[in-house]
C-alpha cells in the first residue's frame, strides 16, 4: 500500500475506529464492512438494508 493508501486508512480509523476494508455508508452514515459494524449482509439479513438504501435514493 502507497502512502496515500496509508493516509486514507488513518483517516478511516479517526471516523469509524476501523481500518478494515471496506468501509461502508449509506448517505453519510457508516455501516460498517460487509459482516461487521454491523455490515450489509447482516443489514440485509435483517431486513434492513432496503429500506436504508431506499431512504438514500439509491433504489426505486
Amino acid at each position: 500500500m502507497g502512502p496515500e493508501g496509508m493516509q486514507l486508512r488513518a483517516e478511516l480509523a479517526e471516523m469509524t475506529d476501523r481500518t478494515s476494508m471496506p468501509s461502508i455508508w449509506i448517505s453519510g452514515s457508516f455501516v460498517g464492512g460487509c459482516n461487521d459494524g454491523p455490515g450489509v449482509m447482516s443489514l440485509n439479513k435483517q431486513g434492513k438494508l432496503v429500506p436504508l438504501l431506499k431512504q438514500a435514493g439509491a433504489m426505486g
